[in-house]
């Protein structure tokens, strides 16, 4: 399974959610959020151009690293989706669907982040899942991916995005480290575990 914190290729459809959802935010949503940047890197569109001179950097990006969970966080989520698209790319079954925010023992442990996800459903669409919400979801994709065939991707970065559940985190129009004052601020004075109808 894949944390939504991490960096991610996303589909065109989670971008224009995101241009939906930023026309709609309300004043206040504006003033506190940072609009999220997802165009391909300098470094990743000089790439894109070595493969195909002939277009411009096709892809959107995903920056979902939070500087809160630290440095060891980070690598040992990427050690993990490197080992992923390693298995993927030598004809294994790989099961790596993004995972959705969620109320885990070892989440809500920390004391920041169990708050943190109480004040999520203040920034339209994000919400976060009960553990066993979460579980039963992946144990669903898990099934599907077991019993499928496998999808042909044209990137193995994007076996992570074909049934990804990620908490609306793509399809948010503001980077979540902008918010993150707002909404422990929301989640600690009026905690909303889901996002209003």
């Amino acid at each position: 399974l894949v944390s939504g914190s991490t960096s991610h290729l996303i589909p065109d459809s989670a971008v224009r959610a995101q241009e939906e959802n930023y026309t709609t935010a309300s004043f206040w949503a504006r003033t506190f959020g940072t609009r999220i940047n997802y165009a391909a890197s300098t470094e990743g569109a000089r790439l894109w151009y070595t493969k195909k001179p002939d277009s411009p950097a096709d892809y959107h990006f995903f920056r979902g690293l939070v500087v809160l969970q630290g440095p060891n966080y980070a690598v040992a989520q990427y050690m993990r989706l490197w080992r992923a698209m390693l298995l993927h790319m030598k004809g294994f079954t790989v099961s790596a669907p993004v995972t959705p925010n969620c109320r885990t023992d070892s989440v809500v442990r920390n004391a920041t982040m169990k708050v943190l996800l109480e004040g999520a459903a203040y920034w339209k669409p994000l919400e976060s899942f009960d553990a066993d919400t979460a579980r039963l979801a992946m144990f669903s994709i898990l099934v599907s991916d077991l019993l499928e065939p496998a999808t042909q991707v044209d990137s193995p970065m994007k076996i992570f995005t074909t049934k990804a559940f990620h908490s609306g985190l793509w399809r948010c129009p503001f980077e979540l480290g902008s918010l993150g004052a707002t909404t422990w601020v929301l989640g600690k004075v009026a905690p909303r575990p889901k996002p209003l109808p």
